[in-house]
């Protein structure tokens, strides 16, 4: 799939997020902080890494703007109900900017932060 405008992309963006958190709603509140072994990834941990990576790395490239990832510490979100409140708001911060894009802003290209 080729995606040449900015409401394709939108498009199929929103549809591949779908996919992304009805997998995030089956991990019961609970389990939030669950992780398979100390010192690797939680749920949570997951949950803001990719919120963060969409809004502070994404988000801020497509601008034409250095990464400014915060990391995925609780101290952004802590708690099953503010991890996901987190993801959501973030991910309409980048909605609301991937949303200004023109068409022709597709024909640029963006430099990872490693080049």
């Amino acid at each position: 799939m080729e995606i040449t405008s900015i409401n394709s992309f939108l498009n199929y963006y929103e549809k591949i997020r779908q996919r992304t958190m009805t997998i995030i709603a089956q991990i019961p509140p609970e389990k939030i902080d669950w992780t398979y072994k100390e010192g690797k990834f939680t749920f949570a941990n997951l949950i803001r890494h990719l919120a963060a990576t969409e809004r502070y790395m994404y988000t801020e490239n497509v601008q034409l703007k250095p990464s400014c990832y915060p990391g995925h510490g609780k101290e952004l979100a802590d708690g099953y109900q503010n991890v996901l409140a987190y993801m959501n708001h973030k991910h309409q911060e980048s909605i609301t900017i991937f949303a200004q894009l023109s068409d022709s802003d597709f024909k640029t290209s963006v430099k990872h932060q490693e080049g």
